[in-house]
């Protein structure tokens, strides 16, 4: 229900427009076929977010090929939350240039986030755990 109506729903369009240019899948537009995908992949955990941009950077689609389960906090992280908090009780360095201190920052939640899936290998899906491992900061133009 919350996918559809991030997708397609013109009132959360208001006020989290960056859900306007995303979609599901013909096939999990019948919730009979998303609910067998869903029970084959839930894990059992607390609080879970169904990311579609993790396995397939800048993805705008909700399939089976382009989402995984993940916790809240793991879902945060690439968004960037989870790692600010992180940051706030590590030093990261000191740089001369913004040039150099988002060098810095990509390096250092690169690290933290391959960190985290070792932690979290055997705990997630291995599609998400591969994800992480492989998982860069993208660099603006």
């Amino acid at each position: 229900k919350n996918m559809i109506q991030r997708c397609y729903n013109k009132k959360i369009h208001v006020y989290k427009p960056y859900y306007k240019d995303k979609s599901v899948c013909e096939e999990w537009r019948n919730f009979a076929n998303f609910r067998i995908w869903y029970r084959e992949h839930i894990i059992p955990d607390g609080k879970l977010d169904l990311d579609k941009d993790l396995l397939v950077p800048n993805n705008n689609v909700y399939s089976p090929e382009t989402c995984a389960f993940m916790t809240h906090y793991l879902n945060t992280v690439f968004e960037g939350r989870g790692v600010k908090r992180t940051i706030e009780k590590k030093e990261v360095g000191t740089f001369d240039t913004k040039e150099e201190a988002y060098k810095g920052f990509s390096r250092f939640k690169e690290k933290y986030i391959k960190e985290l899936a070792e932690s979290c290998k055997g705990k997630v899906q291995d599609c998400v755990y591969n994800a992480m491992l492989n998982w860069k900061v993208e660099i603006a133009d």
